[in-house]
């Protein structure tokens, strides 16, 4: 090919080029390296990217030069956006429905040429499951009108603090008076003590990772008196403890007949706890074992003092916690062979008198791993150490962070997986349980640190329950 034809051939490009091309390149319109425009999105993690939880409030930093018109848009309606000009800010709420699905989230904004400039982040949605979570179950209450219906508050990893997250995603609230939570089978199973037909009913089933209903019983009229606790063994083998003692119901079972355990009558108003593949409850200073092969009681001890805690250990064991003589005790008991193999005394100037038992409907110690913490109905924390037995004074709420409440609502319980502590307090009783507050504390150093608190979520929680999985709860 000679030079004149590839002369030409240049000739017809560039005039072709103009031609369809004829706006960029003229001198007014911006090009990267005239314009001074821009914009740029960087998520709370410092990233373009991140996985939410269900109800998480997400705030991304907006970073714009000479753009005006600025907004925010997402590819998934179920995912809420807002920009806030005044901030820079663009807040993204992320969905309840954890099956809603992934979204991507634009912002753009426009220069005084009128070009737009686009910035974008990707977000997915995790479920229910992680083991960071934190669920707190209301039990509503009667002195509000209408009368308030039990609600279920989630506590996303991040943090973010959702209420009433089992009614958006079923239509209805978990129950009436709800009292207690367990988890098994990858489900969790609410029991509630009022039977109300504008509810799931008085033992409610939903899937663990969706919080989805799977099934709900109401029970007949009086065919249980209050009931008020529950644990679970394979998923279906169900225990509910009322005023008369505890009961099994099958939901294999067509039938779906109550029998009453023999011996369990005056069973205490306290969680009960699986290990081993059996049901461990106390009745006032008995511990007490029901395996579920034969439904009867297999074994009993008695104890020195009546029993303010019965809660899992780390393999196959158990913490039981009461008060002797004005002393605080825990012990660790094996569960396959009953025997107790360590016990730990506290004294009263370390807290051992908030080992006694008293009428919170939650345990009166929590652990994680061999780490202990116990408040009683009261607001000063103490944490144990089981191996080593030292105890320590870890905060006084109410001295250092919140003189106007008046009430603790059942005990400080910490997460197995994150170690984080939470408690609930209130204002007081009647229409001051409106005013109220949950924090979550970081006390493994010298001193309690708070991490986060929320404001007027709870009304009456019943209690604080965590995602478990395999953990011991579970295992058979």
């Amino acid at each position: 090919m000679n030079k004149m034809t590839l002369t030409w051939r240049a000739i017809l490009l560039a005039s072709l080029s103009v031609a369809l091309f004829g706006c960029a390149l003229d001198d007014d319109a911006p090009t990267q390296e005239t314009t001074k425009s821009s914009i740029s999105l960087t998520l709370d993690n410092g990233q373009t990217m991140m996985d939410a939880y269900p109800g998480d409030t997400i705030r991304v930093k907006v970073e714009s030069k000479e753009l005006k018109d600025i907004v925010g848009t997402t590819s998934n309606s179920a995912w809420n956006v807002n920009y806030d000009e005044e901030k820079s800010e663009l807040t993204i709420i992320a969905p309840v429905v954890c099956t809603s699905g992934p979204a991507k989230v634009m912002v753009s904004g426009v220069d005084q040429r009128g070009q737009v400039f686009r910035s974008l982040v990707s977000l997915t949605l995790n479920d229910y499951s992680d083991l960071r979570g934190t669920f707190i179950l209301n039990e509503g209450s009667v002195w509000s009108t209408p009368s308030e219906m039990s609600s279920l508050i989630y506590i996303s990893p991040r943090t973010s603090a959702t209420p009433y997250v089992y009614e958006s995603i079923n239509g209805r609230a978990p129950g009436a008076c709800s009292q207690d939570m367990f988890e098994s089978g990858g489900k969790y199973f609410v029991i509630s003590q009022n039977r109300n037909p504008d509810t799931d009913g008085q033992l409610t089933i939903f899937d663990t990772k969706t919080l989805r209903k799977i099934g709900n019983y109401p029970f007949k009229e009086k065919e249980l008196d209050w009931p008020t606790h529950l644990a679970v063994v394979d998923g279906y083998k169900i225990y509910i403890r009322d005023n008369k003692g505890i009961w099994f119901f099958n939901t294999a079972y067509s039938a779906n007949t109550l029998k009453f355990i023999e011996g369990s009558r005056g069973a205490r108003k306290n969680t009960m706890a699986v290990s081993n593949g059996k049901v461990f409850f106390s009745k006032n200073n008995y511990l007490k074992v029901i395996d579920p092969e034969s439904n009867t009681i297999v074994h009993e001890v008695k104890y020195g003092g009546n029993i303010s805690g019965v809660i899992n250990a780390d393999d196959d064991h158990l913490y039981v916690s009461n008060l002797e003589k004005g002393i605080g005790k825990i012990r660790l008991v094996n569960t396959k062979t009953y025997e107790v193999e360590k016990v730990n005394e506290i004294t009263k100037e370390n807290g051992g008198d908030l080992l006694a038992m008293t009428f919170a409907a939650a345990p009166g110690i929590s652990a994680k791993g061999d780490t202990i913490y116990y408040s009683s109905l009261g607001q000063k924390v103490y944490r144990h150490l089981f191996s080593t037995g030292e105890s320590k004074l870890m905060v006084d709420v109410k001295e250092t962070l919140n003189p106007e409440h008046t009430q603790t609502y059942n005990t400080v319980q910490v997460n197995p997986t994150t170690g984080h502590v939470y408690m609930n307090t209130l204002m007081g009783f009647g229409p001051l349980y409106k005013t109220n507050t949950i924090y979550r504390f970081d006390m493994t150093g010298d001193k309690a640190v708070l991490l986060n608190r929320w404001e007027n979520l709870t009304r009456f929680p019943a209690g604080i329950f965590f995602p478990r999985g395999t953990t011991p709860a579970a295992k058979k």
